[in-house]
């Protein structure tokens, strides 16, 4: 009876345990086991009739699954490096935390926890840089800087003996309005005065030495300084084992990002060192002061403690901004006429600070919670601190992984105490969240109907199908009775194809030209367009062989479906012609001129020089030949061209294309132009000169004859008109007459 009793309870328990439960709504075990709000386990046996994913309390019950295939897995814990207190690594540094190295395995959602010890050791290596306003108002402090240099390097010495001070000043960008060279002294954003160093005189002497600047406005470029001190590791003197203290003295609000725009500055901080001669060079007047977000990286990532040590009046501001910054403080300087300086104390305090509060930071993401206890982030550190009867700090380290890493690989994060550079706990984390049955080799099984992976006791399909499990349905009507209903969608017959099998794909083929004919619609193979694959994609068919910039058709038409449909010659009524729209009425002389450069190589050299040099390997054909076997090459679509030489002569070519070859037929000789007959020339010239000037003159004496025999007979035939006699009173006969008398005429 209480057997039976038992048995009923535990049913009950489990039906209500199911039925609040989420976990019976994974269908995969990964899936399953990487559920962080919920603890599940999974079941791989093959033959189960129940829910394969169900709370961690279904696994005692044998009812539901063998415990054999039960995959609940459990946190592991290796400690691998113990390194103790005070000892010597590899690389000459002391630990001051452990574990050295710790491997965590665990599945999402269940916490793991281990401890964190940290202890100060002696003479750790410090370096303090102070970072001075070296503006006007700043002098009583300046001053007591001067004074007090000894006495810092004495406190600092008292607890450790290996300390090295340097010091630098900032004022403002040199740039109107923020900066008036006319009416103030210099302006220098920032200068490293003195790098780090453990001569106590230097940084005495340097001090005494510094000349005030000034500026315009009230804020100043404390940022920007704090940036370059930073960055500028070589140039400061960082050291990398080091802990690195910055004290930043100033009376005056600070610059941030977007304050560069009111001096025409837009380029945004490159968080770079840009030190020139010590002094920061011209990058400052182009590029913006830096964010604050920016400063806090830098001081995260480079482990540096920032204190700025400001007056009463900007506390405030300094408060904020040291909140914003990771391991920063605010301090309060003294007036001399407030109390004695405070100067020392405010950086004896911040070494016993950082070397004795721990301040843990770690990288790791988001999607892993880390918790410490006590929490040494919070404003109250009071189990933080080192002391002398309690030196070593223990921290009670969480994990918590909220979900899996991705590529669900092992990770290496670190959890270091702030300030401390290559000092940390490695913590390799792997978070479980793919079963030891998803990890073998997936292959399609007859289980499945070869459609699906079994895996881990479940048929899984593909990703793009739409169910988890396979059910089989031959012939079915989800299919149209052309193919199976396979793991949410159709495996179809061959000839079948659609999300139902719908299409017969024997319909299309004999317009497929191309491709294959699927849902339908011919799928094309690679190079040929829909839709029925019967064009070309590439333009390639339409280039030219010969064309040595690649133009479809010349430029002179458009392809088409493979081939060149020509465009219309531009102000004449033709269009180009050919295969490559090349040929045109005027395209002789064009032609002529580009391959002329391409016949003179050739006429000179090897072909295979020419074609690397001028058609960079285009398909060519080329014959050097002679002048009578240039002339019988009766080869009509050719075309005649030459090749004028400085000399005179020229080279006579041919050039025809066929079969998407460029041919050029060469003449071996070169054309000699006729040579004129000097003396011929001259003499000719000569000759039709005194010709010309003969027949001139003819010319103007017939002329002139002409005119004054007509002149004349007006002058005549004025005078009788006037009744004047017009004949020549002393004009005699030339000639006389005498008869002979012995003369007898025959008759």
């Amino acid at each position: 009876m209480f057997r039976l009793t038992k048995v009923t309870v535990l049913m009950i328990y489990f039906c209500f345990a199911s039925g609040t439960s989420i976990c019976g709504q994974f269908k995969t075990c990964s899936s399953c086991i990487s559920y962080a709000s919920e603890r599940c386990v999974w079941c791989s046996e093959a033959e189960t009739k129940h829910t394969r994913c169900q709370p961690e309390i279904f696994a005692s019950d044998q009812t539901w699954c063998n415990s054999s295939f039960i995959y609940n897995p459990k946190f592991e814990k290796f400690e691998e490096q113990h390194v103790p207190y005070q000892s010597v690594d590899d690389h000459g540094r002391k630990t001051i935390v452990t574990p050295g190295h710790i491997k965590i395995k665990v599945r999402p959602g269940v916490p793991v926890d281990f401890k964190m010890l940290y202890k100060p050791i002696e003479h750790f290596p410090l370096d303090v840089y102070f970072l001075m306003d070296n503006s006007y108002t700043m002098r009583q402090f300046q001053n007591e800087l001067k004074s007090q240099a000894i006495n810092i390097l004495k406190e600092l010495s008292a607890f450790t003996k290996n300390v090295r001070l340097g010091f630098g000043t900032f004022v403002e960008k040199p740039v109107y309005p923020y900066y008036d060279k006319n009416r103030y002294q210099k302006s220098i954003p920032f200068e490293n005065v003195l790098s780090l160093t453990a001569d106590i005189s230097k940084l005495n002497n340097t001090v005494r030495q510094i000349d005030f600047g000034s500026n315009f406005d009230d804020q100043e470029a404390g940022l920007d300084a704090l940036m370059q001190v930073m960055t500028c590791t070589k140039e400061i003197g960082w050291r990398t084992e080091a802990r690195r203290i910055i004290v930043l003295f100033t009376d005056a609000p600070y610059h941030s990002m977007g304050d560069g725009k009111m001096i025409g500055i837009l380029k945004p901080n490159d968080m770079e060192c840009h030190l020139k001669d010590n002094i920061y060079d011209d990058t400052a007047t182009t590029q913006d002061y830096p964010s604050v977000s920016q400063i806090n990286k830098v001081a995260t990532e480079r482990n540096f403690k920032i204190i700025f040590a400001t007056i009463e009046r900007v506390s405030e501001v300094y408060k904020e901004l040291s909140n914003a910054i990771l391991g920063s403080e605010t301090a309060i300087l003294i007036k001399k006429e407030e109390g004695e300086s405070n100067i020392v104390p405010i950086i004896k305090t911040a070494y016993l600070e950082a070397e004795s509060v721990v301040r843990l930071v770690s990288d790791f993401p988001s999607s892993v919670n880390v918790k410490y206890s006590p929490d040494c982030n919070e404003i109250e550190k009071k189990n933080c601190r080192s002391t002398h009867l309690n030196p070593i700090v223990e921290i009670n380290v969480t994990i918590v992984a909220g979900s899996c890493l991705d590529g669900n690989s092992s990770r290496v994060f670190k959890i270091s105490p702030h300030g401390l550079h290559d000092i940390d706990v490695g913590v390799e984390l792997e978070v479980d969240c793919q079963c030891e049955c998803e990890k073998v080799k997936k292959e399609k099984s007859p289980v499945c109907f070869n459609a699906a992976y079994l895996l881990c006791g479940v048929c899984i399909c593909d990703s793009d199908s739409k169910g988890s499990n396979v059910a089989e349905d031959l012939e079915s009507p989800h299919c149209r009775y052309h193919g199976q209903y396979v793991c949410g969608r159709c495996i179809c017959k061959p000839g079948y194809s659609g999300d139902t099998c719908e299409y017969d794909d024997n319909l299309c083929m004999s317009n497929c030209k191309k491709g294959t004919c699927y849902m339908g619609k011919c799928n094309c193979q690679e190079g040929w367009s829909p839709p029925n694959c019967m064009c070309p994609v590439s333009n390639k068919d339409c280039i030219a062989p010969w064309s040595d910039e690649n133009e479809v058709c010349f430029g002179n038409g458009e392809c088409k479906c493979g081939e060149c449909s020509c465009d219309k010659v531009s102000g004449k009524n033709e269009s180009y012609f050919g295969t490559f729209c090349d040929l045109c009425t005027d395209c002789a002389a064009k032609y002529c001129k580009k391959y002329e450069d391409y016949v003179y190589c050739n006429y000179l050299n090897e072909k295979a020089f020419c074609d690397q040099s001028f058609l960079n390997g285009k398909d060519t054909v080329v014959k050097i030949v002679n002048s009578t076997e240039i002339i019988n090459d009766n080869i009509q679509k050719a075309t005649w061209c030459a090749k004028l030489l400085d000399n005179g002569t020229s080279i006579v070519f041919k050039y025809h294309h066929e079969d998407n070859k460029l041919f050029l037929t060469i003449q071996k000789e070169k054309q000699i132009p006729p040579k004129a007959n000097l003396y011929i020339v001259v003499g000719s010239v000569i000759s039709a000169i005194v010709l010309i000037g003969l027949l001139t003159l003819i010319g103007w004496k017939v002329l002139t004859d002409i005119y004054d025999q007509r002149e004349y007979r007006k002058v005549e035939e004025a005078a009788k008109a006037a009744g004047f006699d017009v004949s020549n009173p002393c004009y005699e006969n030339p000639t006389t007459e005498f008869p002979n008398p012995s003369y007898r005429p025959t008759k």
